[in-house]
């Protein structure tokens, strides 16, 4: 029998840098909360555009750069809008859930997942079938992975989703 080719696994993902991002927005919610001010405008204008700059910057380095915490950093800043724009759930929920669709169709989290799955251990062969019984991704042709989906979506939609819940419930309460 010929031997097979060794396969290489594969490399690291590539690190997003996540301090240049963060300095960049910084500086654009800067001078948009500048340009604001100088218009006079509202104090809540000011802070829901800061949100929308963070949640897209963040939400863009989350799915294509396959970085997790900028997911949650992109959920709040989605929050930050819901509270400052009354009635803006249904747009940030469904900004969630384009960016979610997003994550299953990049290919930086196909490569986050390869190397991940070199880095763990690899069960016993009962173990692994209990697994795979329970537990069984649905998979597209390509890159497109359901669960990875639904997890971005839970990521991003839960902080605007509980942020406008409490809202309801403030209101609610300090109307009663």
């Amino acid at each position: 029998m010929p031997a097979r080719p060794a396969v290489a696994p594969p490399s690291p993902p590539e690190p997003v840098p996540m301090g240049r991002v963060t300095l960049a927005c910084a500086a654009l919610v800067a001078l948009a909360a500048g340009v604001l001010l100088l218009l006079d405008r509202p104090w809540t204008e000011v802070v829901a555009g800061a949100c929308t700059v963070l949640a897209v910057a963040y939400a863009v380095v989350f799915c294509l750069g396959a970085v997790s915490v900028a997911g949650f950093v992109a959920g709040a800043g989605m929050a930050g809008v819901v509270l400052a724009v009354p009635g803006s759930l249904p747009v940030a929920l469904a900004a969630a859930l384009a960016v979610a669709v997003g994550c299953g169709l990049a290919p930086a989290w196909a490569r986050v997942e390869a190397w991940q799955a070199t880095r763990t251990s690899a069960g016993t062969a009962a173990e692994e079938a209990a697994t795979s019984a329970s537990v069984v991704p649905q998979r597209l042709p390509g890159l497109w992975r359901t669960d990875r989906v639904l997890a971005a979506w839970l990521v991003l939609a839960f902080p605007p989703a509980l942020t406008a819940a409490a809202a309801a419930f403030v209101t609610w309460s300090a109307g009663r």
